[in-house]
């Protein structure tokens, strides 16, 4: 992905991926050395780590 940041500047970013389970989608997004775990609950809310997917039992309510 190609955008413009505030600065006017061209930042590029790529990598990462997606995968799906029990209505929880983990993503992993990637910028040059740095990566964001995502772990993503249909209709629920999220949470974020920098080395591994959060478990989703520690954060949301069934």
């Amino acid at each position: 992905m190609e955008y413009t940041d505030a600065d006017g500047n061209k930042q590029f970013m790529g990598g990462g991926g997606v995968a799906f389970a029990d209505a929880v989608c983990y993503v992993k997004l990637v910028k040059g050395k740095e990566t964001l775990y995502m772990t993503v609950k249909y209709k629920g809310g999220y949470a974020t780590g920098d080395h591994k997917y959060p478990d989703p039992k520690e954060w949301m309510a069934n």
